[in-house]
């Protein structure tokens, strides 16, 4: 079955869930060509590719040398700029223990699920290892 979802449905009947799968799955692409390349070394772990995991975070990237950063995406379908973002007190918990390792990726999706924008927030570094 195919899925054409607007804002208001994207929003409503359990479709929040599959525009944030969309979204992990993407971040997935962006973050495996990021830093699974030299001289990173780099592994990127989906902690939810097989199913929802509860952790506060989507991605935990592991360096060559253990050091880890962790990542949480949030992803929204609408062709107006989006300036909010929801974010669970565990999410910012996690952010707040981990501040250096923890970012989020925000991508906006338009409504034939093609992304208009990606910000990184929160890991102030950017994506290098350090």
């Amino acid at each position: 079955r195919t899925c054409r979802l607007d804002l208001n449905t994207a929003m409503e009947d359990g479709h929040r869930a599959h525009v944030g799968r969309f979204g992990e799955k993407y971040a997935s692409f962006i973050l495996k060509n990021w830093l699974e390349k030299d001289p990173h070394n780099a592994t990127v772990h989906w902690m939810n590719e097989d199913s929802e995991a509860g952790n506060p975070y989507d991605f935990e990237i592991i360096f060559r040398d253990g050091k880890k950063k962790f990542c949480e995406v949030k992803t929204r379908v609408s062709d107006q700029p989006v300036s909010q973002w929801a974010i669970s007190i565990h999410e910012v918990a996690e952010a707040m223990n981990q501040s250096e390792h923890f970012f989020c990726l925000l991508i906006s999706l338009n409504k034939n699920y093609e992304a208009q924008r990606i910000e990184k927030l929160g890991f102030a570094y950017g994506l290098k290892h350090e």
